[in-house]
């Protein structure tokens, strides 16, 4: 999702894309998932899961393994 509200398509191995964003302010949050900190809107909690709110409300989830490093950047608290 890009900041005007755009979602293009990219045939991209998301390692790779990983390594590109490398020193950009953001976390990967899912095995698929990449938000960039200023995409943050909010958290909300169903059950056990976690899941970060995009400004546009699109939601992505958090996973466990990612969960220590989206809570050390304080986005559960928003």
């Amino acid at each position: 999702h890009m900041e005007g509200g755009d979602k293009p398509l990219l045939l991209y191995r998301f390692g790779d894309a990983l390594a590109d964003l490398d020193g950009l302010d953001g976390l990967q949050v899912h095995r698929g998932a990449w938000i960039a900190a200023r995409a943050v809107a909010g958290a909300q909690r169903e059950g056990r899961r976690w899941w970060l709110r995009l400004p546009d409300g699109t939601r992505l989830p958090v996973s466990e393994r990612h969960l220590p490093a989206v809570r050390a950047r304080g986005w559960l608290a928003r």
